[in-house]
């Protein structure tokens, strides 16, 4: 659907929804006002130049400072100018050009108006002076519109200009002492609508229907302005955006730092590292221009810092730090270098520095840039770990930073021996020698990976006697790494941290060993002792005594002795004082005996038995028959035999 600029309805049109992809899927533009004009200025000053007396000509809500991230827009971050606000610039493409399009109801511009044989209006203008310390200025920039596509050929040419005046430039027709520096390039065109489109210059041009990161409807690529200036003079420069013959369907102008072509300084050395190094790593200074030039360029520059001219590198003339130097780079050349040869002087020395001060061969008096050159004793390494303690099976990454190549010896366990991150998993303790090489810079070190193979074992120690709390566990350790921690646990909430343990009654104890770098858990048994015991087994006759006659010493007693630990000590109490250590006894008389046995760890078991006898024999004449007749045998007595054994 058309849009119309004779009619403030808003305009409206069928979009369609593009899926963004890829880089364009992650771009943003991100823009913000700035009232600061010094901070403006800043915002677009670029090497080589120093801008001042920055002036706004515009509305307030149309310029201020923009960044953007990814790569189709060809400008990362400057200042915005806008013919109607800057906060409607940042996409998606969804406003169609105008719905709501801003009138900031401020005049046109009189250079535009020449530029482009219209009447301007809502002109948005930045200017300032600037000094270039080389003999160009150039900036990069991009113009975008909401006139694209519908209005292009028409009288609505959206413009812009980059306007410059000062000396040695030749003003442009029609507008006085003032350049236009946004040219279409390889024209004479300025920067507008009907000059960057889809039909003419569409090299220069990208139609951003559907766009999702900008709200114009087209702009133009990432363009370059440029002129001639003469170094170190004052200059004037106009950056102008303005709509054309009405005041609808805003445009905008995105615009990077402005810069003069300036010298460089870069430092080389011969490894490729950033440093100098005494003996082995030597480099020097590389004094760059834009492009080659049919003339050459005598540059001036000076050396200061720590490092001595003539002590600790090759003297460079004249070797006062307050003495000017010169250097020049050859007609059709771009750059030369001023080598820097490090003096092997064998004392150790901090880390020194070369200070390179340019100066400005275009402004005389004028420093430009300054450059530091480190300058060390020996090739910069370092190695992390220090050293390394492994379990048997585990690996460690290794880090080294400075150097160039590198050679791991053994190469046994080393992943890659030429790597500068490579993972070491030796079978046994290894010490590993490292060789650093940069250029012609070597350096060897060593690095011991320590591998535990810990393994536990024990000896156990059981209770001496049944009931005793006093068995022992010594632990020993093989294969491991120190320091040692030792966890323990036990029955009954047992629990220690050292490497032997006693007092312990039976039981299933669990200790964790850990080394240096590893832990092994181990349990061990502490089994109860066999108890003691003793019994005894007394001689016992037919008629159930011990002893044969009241009185009579014939009885016996055999001990038997189990468990406990031989030898073992036998004492025997019993009747009349009775002792004995005989482990049988023989001739006993009649009484209790007691059996106290202790064997060699001092455990006791008991045992007694009682020896019985029969009572005392008693006789008695319970009646008799006297004797008649002298001589004659008629006589008798009857006998009565009581207590005693039948």
């Amino acid at each position: 659907m058309a849009r119309s600029h004779s009619s403030s309805t808003p305009r409206f049109a069928i979009t369609c929804a593009l899926l963004a992809t890829g880089v364009l899927s992650q771009a943003q533009l991100n823009v913000t006002p700035q009232t600061d004009l010094q901070q403006l200025a800043a915002s677009i000053s670029g090497p080589g130049v120093q801008i001042s007396n920055p002036q706004i000509t515009c509305h307030p809500l149309g310029y201020g400072e923009f960044s953007f991230s990814g790569t189709q827009f060809g400008v990362d971050e400057g200042v915005i100018l806008t013919t109607g606000r800057i906060s409607d610039a940042p996409g998606p493409n969804t406003n169609n050009g105008g719905s709501n399009w801003f009138a900031q109801n401020t005049l046109g511009d009189p250079q535009l108006n020449a530029a482009t044989g219209r009447n301007t209006r809502d002109a948005c203008a930045f200017e300032f002076d600037v000094i270039p310390f080389g003999d160009s200025l150039s900036f990069d920039f991009v113009f975008a519109s909401e006139e694209y596509n519908e209005w292009v050929g028409s009288q609505y040419n959206d413009v812009f200009g980059f306007f410059i005046s000062g000396p040695g430039v030749n003003g442009d027709p029609g507008l006085g002492v003032h350049h236009n520096m946004a040219l279409v390039p390889g024209t004479n065109l300025p920067v507008a609508i009907n000059n960057v489109n889809n039909g003419q210059n569409s090299n220069h041009y990208v139609d951003n229907t559907g766009g999702q990161a900008i709200q114009y409807d087209g702009h133009t690529t990432a363009l370059t302005a440029s002129a001639g200036v003469q170094a170190c003079a004052t200059y004037h420069l106009k950056l102008v955006v303005a709509d054309a013959t009405d005041r609808k369907y805003d445009s905008g102008v995105f615009v990077e730092r402005v810069e003069s072509n300036n010298l460089s300084m870069t430092s080389y050395t011969s490894s490729g590292s950033p440093q100098l190094v005494e003996g082995c790593n030597p480099g020097g200074i590389r004094f760059s221009r834009p492009f080659p030039l049919p003339v050459p360029l005598v540059i001036q520059y000076y050396i200061q810092g720590t490092a001595i001219n003539g002590t600790d590198y090759t003297a460079i003339a004249p070797i006062s730090p307050l003495a000017p130097k010169t250097v020049t780079i050859p007609a059709n050349q771009t750059y030369v270098d001023v080598p820097v040869l490090p003096i092997a002087d064998g004392i150790t020395e901090p880390t020194e520095h070369l200070t390179f001060i340019l100066g400005n061969p275009f402004c005389p008096g004028v420093n430009l840039d300054t450059l530091q050159l480190e300058l060390i004793d020996s090739l910069s390494v370092s190695i992390t770990p220090a050293n390394a303690t492994l379990c048997a099976n585990d690996s460690v990454q290794f880090h080294i930073t400075g150097g160039q190549s590198y050679s791991w010896s053994p190469s046994s366990g080393v992943s890659d021996t030429g790597s500068n991150d490579p993972w070491v998993s030796p079978a046994a303790t290894t010490n590993y020698s490292i060789t650093v090489t940069e250029g012609t810079c070597t350096r060897t070190f060593t690095r011991l990976v320590r591998v535990s193979e810990l393994a536990l074992s024990a000896v156990v120690t059981p209770p001496l006697c049944t009931g005793d709390a006093n068995g022992a566990i010594n632990l020993d350790h093989t294969g491991g790494v120190a320091p040692y921690t030792y966890a323990w646990s036990g029955p009954n909430g047992f629990t220690a941290n050292t490497q032997d343990i006693t007092n312990l009654a039976p039981g299933t104890y669990t200790v964790s060993v850990t080394d240096a770098a590893c832990t092994r858990a181990q349990s061990f048994n502490v089994i109860p002792p066999a108890a003691l015991a003793a019994s005894v087994t007394p001689s016992t006759l037919a008629f159930g005594q011990n002893i044969a006659c009241n009185g009579a010493s014939t009885g016996s007693i055999d001990a038997t002795i189990n468990g406990g630990s031989a030898p073992y000590t036998l004492a025997w109490t019993g009747p009349n004082g009775f002792t004995s250590s005989a482990a049988g006894l023989n001739g006993l008389g009649a009484g209790a005996y007691m059996l106290s046995v202790s064997d060699v760890n001092g455990c006791v078991a008991q045992a007694n038995t009682t020896l019985t006898e029969p009572q005392p024999m008693i006789a008695s004449i319970t009646a008799t028959t006297p004797v008649t007749c002298a001589g004659f045998p008629a006589g008798s007595a009857n006998c009565m035999i009581s207590a005693g054994t039948a």
